[in-house]
């Protein structure tokens, strides 16, 4: 076969998915990744976070966990933004996403004398299928209850089993409403009842005229295969006493029952959708239809795991990264999926009335961070999710920015996703006089929109950068466009803030989001041949853009978060030594503009130097941040490693593999990236391979995704690269450094195969 003229060599044939090739060791891995509880978790029911097991499939989130060891609880929300919540901070209502109901598995029979139940307790979360396996005393059976979610509906499948040789044992599995906890809302509408055999439970969230949000959501219980329970029982509740619905069912050993838990909501912006009973009927029938193919959705959900496995992985040869990194990707599979819904701050996994922050959307780095890692582990996908929040507010986010008297759009700092789906609202015209004040971090919407632009970057997928990229990177320059001001040398963001609440100048944030955002409708223009002419603009005001703000801290030159902070050009007030490095966000990542191979060495230079300066590596909101742009910035491997071992030992929650945030949830799997960044990174045109990675650990990859299209896979063993192949997806141009022998570069051909070394 010819080869290149790089001395790459094309082979025939290759998928855009991960092949099933070496399924069996990563599967034993996965196997040996599991989180475990000895002890009931102790932040179960919290406004952050919850300790328990975490099941979802992008919409519904699941928490499996109890306070006592007699009885198995899972808490149910999701993310169609069920219902509304009290602000005591701002006394009024606001929307918020509520935990809907619990299931709670126990037994009436007594635990006989001499069982100890805190000794049998053992809880698992089992990532290769994403399961809860918990071993529990009920009644006076040593009891395993499975859980799962399935994978193309609302449903959790719960399965209680018994041992040989155990005493009959009645089971009751019931729905019931939240238990009180500090803020919970009673008034928040909440019925019970037996539909058809099936009990089932909804709850109402709070309408209110501003905004208008409308919602309801039901759940229900069937047994496998339409078998009835035992018995079924329902409590009204009142005022004092919160609903509840049953179903017993009455095992033998060696005996196991499984049960479909249905869900079935509506959240809409008028008063006009169904009632309780109404939903509550729909989550019976789909409990009856779960139920009677049970089997069939188990299969469905171990294959989409294992295909979601199979799409990249990693080995690191280190079983504390391996936790992290499998533990991370687990949480996001679970957490955000195409076509639905993208997860706020807490995922799906809202198991109280009052979550901090209300589980929103933050456009200044929370709702971006859990997605950083996705696109480079070949999960590129779920960036279509989180487009749905920031491409759906366009037209609202429009008319705030003309309200305030500006072309274009800018973003305020935090959504909900209200409006999908909903007709775009009539535009407004701009307004005559402008309010700078309209929102602190002008930011925002450049921030939220480089994950979209990820998307493309990493898929090449033409048709979405052409129906919904470009035209969003369109209306954020005519923003800027409107905002910037020339003094004669440079174009500079006035009144804006590097950190919340500020009025500074030429912060970091705008300066490199603006360079991201620009570079990138230049080459998308190109792309697609749309607005040519305009790129002579685009590159005048990238070439005289402000530079980012320098300063220098200790006798060394460092980046600053902004050239003045309310006025202050004071090093005290502009670096901030131990505070999260918003300073390199713009510069680094997401920004993109200085790395490894892209810029000036000079500037990545500073970037270290500020990163050594600033040591930020224990702040709160740093952990998505600062092991992602050290590991972009080159900084040593081996030392990143072990920095980022410590931290996350100090955030570990084994239940259920991942760190504990307080500041934001799910944007603990955002050092995904970090890791990515150190095995391969793929900046400026160029695929890197093992860039800082440390020669004298062994590492491999199979199927990382680079910018261009291209899946890449490699290995490091002895401190060479015995193995390296590029698979195309799209067809083009692929550099790869790093490679023995140094950089090669060769055409590709979509679906090629090209093996390097």
């Amino acid at each position: 076969m010819a080869r290149s003229a790089s001395g790459a060599t094309p082979t025939p044939g290759a998928s855009s998915a991960g092949t099933s090739d070496g399924w069996a060791g990563l599967a034993a891995k996965l196997d040996g990744i599991t989180g475990v509880a000895t002890a009931p978790p102790k932040n179960l029911v919290t406004v952050y976070l919850s300790d328990g097991a975490l099941l979802g499939n992008g919409n519904l989130g699941v928490v499996v966990g109890d306070t006592g060891t007699t009885t198995q609880k899972f808490w149910f929300a999701n993310k169609n933004h069920f219902g509304m919540m009290y602000h005591t901070k701002y006394l009024e209502y606001r929307t918020s996403q509520l935990s809907i109901a619990q299931l709670t598995v126990s037994s009436p029979d007594p635990v006989p004398a001499g069982v100890d139940p805190a000794a049998v307790y053992r809880a698992e979360q089992r990532i290769r299928d994403s399961r809860s396996v918990t071993t529990v005393q009920l009644g006076g059976a040593r009891a395993t209850v499975t859980g799962w979610t399935a994978d193309s509906d609302d449903t959790l499948v719960v399965e209680v089993a018994l041992p040989e040789g155990a005493p009959e044992t009645r089971i009751d599995l019931t729905l019931g409403a939240l238990t009180p906890s500090p803020g919970y809302q009673l008034h928040y509408p909440t019925a019970s009842g037996v539909s058809g055999g099936a009990p089932w439970i909804a709850r109402t969230g709070h309408p209110t005229t501003e905004p208008p949000w409308y919602s309801t959501q039901a759940v229900a219980l069937r047994r496998e295969r339409g078998a009835a329970f035992d018995a079924v029982s329902s409590t009204p509740g009142d005022a004092s006493t919160a609903p509840t619905a049953t179903g017993r069912v009455v095992l033998r050993g060696g005996q196991s029952v499984r049960v479909a838990a249905a869900l079935r909501g509506d959240a809409r912006p008028t008063a006009d959708g169904p009632s309780a009973p109404a939903l509550a009927a729909r989550a019976a029938e789909a409990a009856s239809a779960a139920g009677r193919r049970i089997d069939a959705l188990a299969a469905e959900h171990a294959a989409w795991w294992r295909a979601y496995w199979l799409r990249s992985w990693v080995d690191l040869g280190d079983p504390v990264l391996e936790q992290y990194y499998y533990g991370a990707l687990h949480l996001m599979g679970a957490a955000a999926r195409e076509g639905e819904l993208p997860p706020g701050l807490w995922g799906s996994w809202v198991v109280t009335d009052v979550p901090n922050w209300q589980g929103r959307d933050f456009l200044n780095y929370n709702y971006q961070a859990p997605f950083y890692g996705l696109p480079a582990a070949n999960r590129a996908d779920a960036l279509r999710s989180y487009a749905i929040s920031v491409l759906d507010e366009l037209p609202y986010q429009r008319n705030t920015t003309a309200a305030a008297g500006y072309q274009g759009i800018a973003y305020q700092r935090t959504l909900m996703p209200l409006h999908h789906g909903l007709p775009a609202p009539a535009a407004v015209p701009v307004a005559p006089t402008t309010n700078q004040a309209f929102v602190d971090q002008k930011s925002n919407g450049s921030f939220a929109i480089i994950p979209v632009i990820w998307y493309w970057e990493y898929t090449q997928d033409d048709r979405f950068l052409k129906r919904y990229l470009y035209p969003a990177m369109r209306g954020l320059e005519d923003f800027w466009q409107d905002y910037l001001t020339f003094d004669g040398t440079h174009w500079n963001v006035e009144h804006s803030s590097a950190h919340e609440g500020s009025d500074d100048l030429n912060p970091d944030l705008d300066l490199g989001f603006i360079r991201k955002l620009y570079t990138t409708l230049i080459a998308a223009s190109e792309r697609l041949g749309a607005d040519l002419p305009l790129n002579a603009r685009r590159e005048e005001v990238l070439a005289k853009l402000a530079p980012a703000p320098v300063g220098v801290y200790q006798g060394t030159e460092v980046y600053l978060i902004a050239e003045a902070v309310r006025g202050s050009t004071d090093i005290s007030v502009t670096f901030e030594p131990g505070n999260q490095p918003i300073n390199l966000e713009g510069l680094v990542h997401p920004g993109e503009n200085v790395s490894l191979g892209v810029g000036a060495e000079a500037d990545r230079q500073r970037v270290l130097d500020s990163l050594r300066l600033q040591a930020g590596w224990g702040q709160g909101n740093a952990y998505a941040k600062v092991f992602v742009i050290a590991a972009r910035a080159g900084w040593d491997g081996a030392d990143l490693i072990e920095k980022f071992k410590a931290r996350t030992a100090q955030l570990w929650r084994p239940s259920n593999l991942t760190p504990y945030c307080t500041v934001g949830g799910i944007e603990v799997a955002g050092p995904l990236e970090a890791l990515n960044s150190l095995l391969m990174t793929s900046e400026g045109g160029t695929v890197r391979l093992f860039p800082s990675w440390p020669r004298d650990r062994d590492a491999s990859f199979t199927d990382l995704r680079a910018k261009g299209a291209f899946l890449v896979s490699a290995e490091l063993s002895g401190g060479r690269i015995t193995s390296a192949e590029v698979r195309a997806e799209r067809g083009g141009l692929c550099r790869v450094a790093g490679l023995p022998g140094g950089t090669k570069e060769f055409r590709t051909q979509p679906g090629g195969r090209y093996r390097l070394v």
